[in-house]
């Protein structure tokens, strides 16, 4: 994919681009306000801040007990983050196929592989409330510890991503005690682990407010995504893309109050009624079984799947002429070696039978490229039915609000509270991953480094053979860091 394919590809993509370019020019109007450090970093000093940090420090006591937990809170994570992992990298090793990357970047950006797409709004919010937060804990654990602070400001790495800081005095900061610098260290990172327990909560509240509000003030309608060929809704002449407004004469405020009033006893009929009044009645089957289909959102024009005449919006039940039960008997249905075929059934009874190709982003040797892309795993209700409650259609980003009814409609303040709920979402996810991630030693960027150069100087007076137990720490958190992501997952993959 070219550079102006890849941001003209979405909207969010071209808008990172834009907000992108307007901070490096300002970075380049400003040039002289900002010092380069590192040769990366462009920083610019003020005072900011500075005094608002004073009058949090005064309050010494209870600094020092939040900074005593953020120390016990740093090794805690550590350990937490190797409990968690160290199993799953096992697996990785193990079963390469079967495994997923770990660690992902946060980027407002989607479409690139090993980055969690973020929404560029939401990202640069978060960024700052993150960051500015961050910073702010550092210099109140260290101003009240009596550690001059020289400077506060912002800056930005590679001219375009932001980030702030404060500059404490180093020769202050090397005179206070060890357990004082840990307790500045540590600060930072366990405001921003605090602060996306608190986003995560207020986005809970927000979630089932906006359910709520959703419930009193209108009903939910079911798009049948597809119907099963020769099942019981198929014979009673329901078609799919068909619009269900209300189940056995009772409208429905909700996925679960849809299953339920579906979930007649055996042998009873089921009344549909669509958006045209048109009334549809089905028999409860006598066994009840819940397969799985495949829903395709797009084909890839020139691709396997395009040449065999798949169309997009189409439902396929079986693969290779067998009907699957999750997402994971679908994928290994789907499992072939490049050249071979593989038949897709749609929810019609339709056969396309399509030769897979190899492609370069395919990363197994047991999957090969078919040309389907946007497609997700649809439960089929006994009836036959493939609705489309447990997803709506699917966006460029993975991650959105748990409540399906949550979404948009024309009111203007719905709109608003369902934005503020994904904000909050977002708060959470960067502010926790920010914080464990600066916990860990990885790179020697983190505070994790220096706060376990700091734990080892507990246990040898020795300043060089210090450094050098630290360097080894460093290095396989570092590495274990990489191979946990999605350069691990290519290299287990092809051994």
């Amino acid at each position: 994919m070219s550079f102006t394919s890849f941001f003209f590809a979405n909207e969010n993509n071209l808008i990172a681009l834009v907000v992108f370019a307007i901070l490096v020019v300002f970075v380049i109007i400003n040039r002289k306000k900002f010092s380069v450090e590192a040769k990366v970093m462009f920083i610019y000093r003020t005072h900011l801040g500075l005094k608002i940090m004073k009058r949090f420090a005064k309050y010494k006591r209870i600094v020092n007990i939040y900074s005593v937990m953020g120390v016990f809170a740093a090794f805690v994570s550590i350990a937490l983050m190797l409990y968690l992992l160290v199993p799953y990298f096992g697996q990785m090793i193990s079963q390469p196929a079967s495994t997923t990357p770990q660690l992902q970047l946060l980027l407002p950006v989607s479409g690139v592989p090993g980055v969690l797409g973020v929404p560029v709004i939401y990202w640069l919010i978060a960024l700052v409330v993150v960051i500015v937060l961050h910073e702010a804990s550092h210099g109140i654990v260290a101003l009240s510890k009596r550690i001059k602070l020289k400077s506060s400001g912002f800056g930005f790495f590679l001219a375009f991503l932001p980030l702030a800081f404060v500059e404490p005095d180093e020769k202050r900061f090397a005179k206070a005690s060890r357990g004082d610098r840990l307790k500045v260290l540590a600060a930072g990172s366990f405001t921003n682990i605090l602060l996306g327990i608190a986003f995560l909560v207020i986005y809970f509240l927000l979630s089932n407010y906006i359910i709520g509000i959703h419930a009193v003030s209108s009903s939910l309608a079911m798009n049948t995504l597809g119907v099963l060929h020769g099942s019981l809704a198929y014979n009673a002449g329901l078609k799919p893309n068909t619009t269900i407004t209300e189940i056995n004469g009772n409208q429905f405020f909700s996925p679960s109050e849809a299953e339920y009033y579906l979930s007649a006893t055996s042998g009873r009929y089921i009344n549909l009624t669509d958006s045209s009044g048109n009334v549809y009645s089905i028999k409860q089957p006598s066994s009840v079984t819940f397969l799985s289909a495949l829903y395709i959102v797009g084909v890839i024009k020139n691709g396997p799947a395009y040449n065999a005449g798949l169309k997009p919006n189409t439902t396929i039940t079986e693969i290779n002429g067998n009907q699957f039960f999750s997402p994971s008997e679908a994928e290994y249905y789907l499992s072939v070696t490049p050249g071979q075929y593989v038949n897709l059934t749609d929810s019609s009874g339709n056969v396309y039978t399509i030769k897979t190709t190899y492609n370069a982003s395919i990363t197994t040797k047991t999957h090969s490229y078919i040309g389907i892309e946007g497609g997700f795993v649809q439960s089929v209700s006994p009836l036959g039915l493939i609705d489309d409650f447990s997803q709506t259609s699917p966006s460029q980003f993975i991650i959105q609000p748990i409540a399906p009814t949550a979404y948009p409609n024309s009111g203007f303040g719905s709109q608003i509270l369902y934005w503020f709920d994904g904000l909050f979402l977002w708060l959470f996810i960067i502010s926790l991953g920010v914080g464990l991630a600066n916990f860990l030693p990885i790179f020697y960027i983190t505070d994790g480094c220096k706060i376990v150069n700091e734990f080892i100087g507990y246990f040898t007076p020795d300043q060089k053979l210090q450094e050098r137990i630290t360097n080894w720490v460093i290095i396989a958190f570092s590495v274990f860091f990489i191979l946990l992501s999605p350069l691990g997952t290519l290299l287990f993959s092809n051994l």
